[in-house]
């Protein structure tokens, strides 16, 4: 090792919900790093304007039990339906409050199996570091592959009386095949939609795709506006939970019906994880 290694027993690949998971549970056992590729956390759900589904099943774990609890007090979670764009300061807290090292903006290069784990290349704004782990877990799609992905939008509409309408077949196609999820209530009258794109396909010129298809929107949809997109795509990985070793797994958290589920997914793997 290098003066400048990082030595730790366990590497969460990904500051993702299913992340969070697993380092609450492996804390106080193991030294744990997270690596990032983005400021970003939670991002898989948050940032990715990503509906979710089964809001309303309750978390099996303390931790997520406690996340519902919050998201509900700040109104994240109402109405059966969860904003879940706007549950980024909850995210960021408890991460902060973890027990474990995490190195934002910070990309994976490259991991190979060495002698008693694993040697990662990361580069970040102090450059190339080495990192040796004992257990690697990848919570991204990177390793798990995707399935299909959409860039995801928020619509708003300043007149609450009328809800997002069902666009008959002609005007779905117009809008590309897209696919809408209203989630308004009676302080926000929202929805989000989801323009599908191929999985080569930039965020660059998929957003340039979703401006362009909205601006010929049908006029059953006039008053609705995009009030912000989405920064990452929202990904369907093409696998979930999958053992490649004892001590190198993939849970990619996106697989996951929701952030909750999610962390619960990932306090369940930190439970089993012996290094």
């Amino acid at each position: 090792m290098h003066l400048n290694d990082l030595e730790y027993d366990l590497v969460i690949i990904g500051a993702t919900s299913a992340a969070l998971g697993i380092a609450s549970e492996v804390r106080n056992r193991y030294r744990t790093l997270i690596l990032n590729a983005t400021s970003m956390v939670a991002y898989e759900f948050i940032n990715a304007y990503k509906p979710g589904a089964n809001w309303e099943k309750e978390p099996e774990t303390e931790p997520a039990r406690v996340l519902r609890e919050r998201l509900v007090s700040e109104n994240i979670i109402r109405s059966g339906n969860a904003h879940i764009y706007s549950a980024g300061p909850v995210f960021y807290k408890a991460f902060r409050a973890l027990q474990a090292d995490i190195l934002l903006e910070t990309g994976l290069v490259s991991a190979e199996e060495k002698e008693g784990g694993y040697e990662l290349s990361v580069y970040h704004v102090g450059g190339f570091q080495t990192v040796h782990a004992g257990c690697m877990i990848d919570t991204t799609e990177r390793e798990a592959g995707i399935r299909r992905k959409s860039l995801n939008c928020l619509l708003v509409n300043k007149e609450k009386s009328e809800p997002f309408p069902a666009l008959s077949p002609e005007e779905a196609l117009s809008l590309e095949g897209a696919d809408f999820h209203p989630d308004g209530d009676e302080v926000l009258n929202s929805a989000i939609m989801k323009i599908s794109a191929p999985a080569a396909a930039s965020l660059q010129e998929t957003r340039h795709k979703l401006i362009e298809c909205w601006e010929r929107r049908p006029k059953a949809v006039a008053n609705w506006k995009i009030a912000a997109i989405g920064l990452c795509f929202d990904v369907t990985p093409s696998t979930g939970y999958r053992e490649i070793s004892k001590t190198h797994i993939l849970l990619p958290s996106a697989w996951q019906d929701n952030p909750l589920s999610a962390v619960d997914a990932g306090v369940a793997l930190g439970r089993s994880v012996s290094i």
